[in-house]
């Protein structure tokens, strides 16, 4: 029977667990849409401002039904290019 150091055990033991136990990686946050009246709220500009400039293009939307939703990416362009 062979004698072992505790504290080298413990050492050893402490670093098997530190590597096994990583947290996972977040999940990535699926990107957020806004509906018109949202959109207007944000960029404080009225509904048919919005309606507008999404159908002259300058303004990107997805049609879902009968609603029509705004990546806010989108909103966060219009914010960065007036700045």
């Amino acid at each position: 029977m062979s004698t072992t150091d505790p504290a080298a055990l413990a050492a050893t033991i402490a670093a098997v667990l530190a590597a096994t136990q990583s947290e996972p990686a977040p999940a990535p946050a699926p990107p957020t849409v806004l509906t018109v009246d949202e959109a207007a709220d944000r960029l404080k500009v009225s509904r048919s401002l919005i309606y507008s400039q999404l159908r002259s293009g300058e303004l990107r939307s997805v049609r879902l039904g009968r609603r029509r939703l705004i990546p806010a990416a989108e909103v966060d362009r219009i914010i960065s290019e007036a700045a």
